[in-house]
């Protein structure tokens, strides 16, 4: 079944032949993936990708995705450095996902499009973390452990474990209980 999936994908299959991918990928349709390297992507366990996902890793970025997930359609994940996503972790419809921005700064001899993109470091999202529709999580950010993200949050800013945060951009609301 996975087969038949991945060939749907016109030379998917062939360019992850040999990735360190699940035997349990489900992936929607319209899937775009874009990366230089092999190496730049780990999939750990069964992961479920809707339609209309994007991925770009540049070269010298790297996607990890742990065991049991669900990435939502529409999604957008792009890496530059790193991105990590824990397990159990739920990424609903149209989340933006980044380790990177694009820097204001004047400059008369460049064009915005010819600006370098940067990152701040490693963006991470913590095992059983929700991720709300619409939600955007930005370069450097940590979503702890059973984090919520609120539907059309913006998170500038780490989230604590257990936290609930909403908005824009994204503030702590109350806390998920827990044992």
């Amino acid at each position: 079944m996975i087969l038949k999936q991945l060939k749907k994908i016109r030379g998917l299959y062939y360019f992850l032949h040999g990735w360190p991918y699940s035997k349990r990928l489900s992936l929607g349709s319209h899937f775009k993936l874009k990366t230089t390297h092999r190496k730049n992507i780990a999939f750990n366990g069964a992961i479920r990708f809707g339609s209309n996902l994007k991925i770009h890793i540049f070269e010298n970025g790297l996607l990890k995705i742990g065991h049991n997930v669900y990435v939502g359609d529409s999604a957008r994940i792009f890496s530059l450095n790193s991105i990590i996503i824990g397990n159990n972790v739920v990424i609903s419809d149209n989340v933006f996902i980044s380790d990177n921005y694009h820097p204001f700064q004047v400059d008369t001899n460049l064009s915005v499009m010819d600006v370098p993109i940067k990152s701040k470091g490693n963006t991470v999202i913590g095992d059983n973390a929700f991720i709300g529709y619409g939600a955007v999580i930005l370069s450097g950010v940590k979503v702890g452990k059973f984090a919520t993200i609120g539907s059309n949050s913006v998170v500038t800013a780490d989230v604590p474990e257990y936290a609930v945060v909403g908005g824009v951009p994204a503030k702590e609301i109350k806390k998920n209980a827990h044992e």
